[in-house]
């Protein structure tokens, strides 16, 4: 299948999806090459984890989520995107960006962690599909595990000198730091990912690798190896640059500085869609390009929207309910709309009713609660006499006063001093709500 290159690659650059290039991208993509992506199974930190989901042990967040974009950018021109969970190079530690090794994970953890991984990349990509150039992911444990050691130097480290790898960043880096070094098995982790290159460029014609603006010297060790080795001179790298938040930190964290995860069992949906929707004019301009499928007149309409009344916040509802449906689902995004709605908005009775009991009971969790037996609505008992019996209110004068004035509502609908209960009054045949003033401040549960 032709792939329209000029057409991708602007795409590409218009959602800020360039940072630089190495090789000849254009040569690669008319040649159907393939790309592909690595993520590391690594663990979550051990405060990050969820105990009531033990075998949830790694997950991606939100800052490693743009690459994966651009992958999906890749795909929706018929590139076919490769992700390979590295559970060898897991093993090793990468020293890019790191100023001591890493803590070695056990074979188990990391066979464990590369299926969280594939479970949270499923909502992006479909790994099932048999369709012509469709998504696949690969584990370079798959062709490391049984490689000799002797074999691997002779057919990989013969190739690439000593000095070659120290004069990359970041292996370099690190030898400069007093005290620090790096040791031998991080050192070989180059080695391990520049052959990774090389077997998915002979497998699968994968002539590109997808990656951030730290990795071009991994990258081009990959295509060294390739041309030493077998003469193999087609290979390129497409690097894009690190998401930024407008204090110039990483993107990914919330403001309680927690990593915002993919996976729901570390971060709910709801969570989730409150990170997207609290971020700032300048940031939601710069994100819906990045991590949502809208094409740009749609994108460039939702700006010039914005722009016109920022308060409206029209852009970050677009943006937290679009990444929300992808990460999620679309499910996930009108509750957590909903819920968002009625702790922050204008809620009426229609958006209680949506809301499904388990998100009902968090939404509302806190707020003083009282129970009414559920006769009372059967039977078409007086509103004021059954609220105040159960101790929501002190007195029948005090509670009249306030409905006389405007001041309660039921399920977000007015009430009147004679208004009787009935069974229309509960949301999930259970719940009815008191607010007073504005707020929703008193639960019924109806027993």
């Amino acid at each position: 299948m032709a792939i329209n290159t000029k057409a991708l690659l602007d795409e590409l650059n218009y959602r800020g999806f360039y940072g630089d290039t190495v090789g000849n991208i254009v040569d690669a993509l008319n040649n159907n090459s393939a790309i592909y992506i690595g993520t590391d199974p690594s663990s979550i930190k051990e405060e990050n984890r969820n105990p009531k989901f033990p075998e949830i042990t790694s997950s991606l967040h939100v800052g490693h989520l743009a690459a994966f974009m651009a992958a999906k950018i890749f795909a929706k021109y018929g590139v076919k995107v490769i992700v390979l969970a590295g559970g060898c190079t897991a093993k090793m530690g990468d020293p890019s960006g790191k100023t001591c090794d890493r803590a070695l994970l056990s074979y188990d953890e990391i066979s464990n962690n590369a299926k969280c991984i594939k479970a949270q990349l499923s909502k992006l990509f479909d790994f099932n599909s048999t369709s012509e150039n469709a998504p696949i992911m690969v584990d370079n444990d798959d062709w490391m595990r049984d490689y000799s050691f002797v074999d691997f130097t002779r057919n990989v480290g013969k190739h690439l000198t000593v000095n070659y790898l120290m004069a990359k960043d970041s292996i370099k880096s690190r030898f400069e730091r007093d005290g620090q070094g790096i040791s031998v098995l991080e050192f070989m982790y180059q080695l391990v990912q520049a052959n990774d290159f090389l077997h998915l460029r002979e497998k699968y014609n994968c002539r590109i690798q997808l990656a951030g603006l730290d990795q071009i010297g991994n990258t081009t060790s990959g295509m060294e190896l390739a041309r030493k080795a077998k003469g193999i001179t087609d290979m390129a790298g497409y690097f894009i640059p690190l998401v930024c938040d407008s204090n110039g930190k990483k993107f990914g964290k919330s403001e309680s500085g927690k990593a915002v995860f993919l996976d729901s069992h570390l971060t709910s949906p709801y969570d989730f869609y409150q990170f997207w929707i609290n971020q700032t004019d300048e940031m939601s301009e710069q994100l819906i390009k990045k991590f949502t499928l809208l094409e740009k007149d749609e994108i460039e309409a939702l700006i010039a929207e914005h722009r016109l009344a920022p308060a409206k916040r029209v852009l970050q509802k677009r943006l937290a309910y679009e990444v929300t449906s992808l990460i999620h689902s679309k499910e996930d995004a009108d509750i957590a709309v909903a819920t968002t709605e009625v702790l922050f908005g204008t809620p009426n009775k229609s958006i209680l009713e949506n809301l499904n009991e388990d998100t009902f009971v968090k939404v509302f969790n806190g707020v003083p609660t009282f129970k009414i037996p559920k006769t009372e609505f059967e039977n078409g008992s007086k509103f004021v006499d059954a609220v105040v019996n159960c101790g929501a209110f002190k007195s029948k004068g005090e509670l009249k006063k306030l409905i006389l004035a405007n001041g309660i509502k039921t399920n977000y609908d007015k009430v009147n001093v004679n208004q009787e209960l009935t069974l229309d009054n509960l949301i999930h045949g259970k719940f009815m709500t008191i607010q007073r003033g504005k707020k929703a401040n008193i639960l019924v549960i109806a027993e």
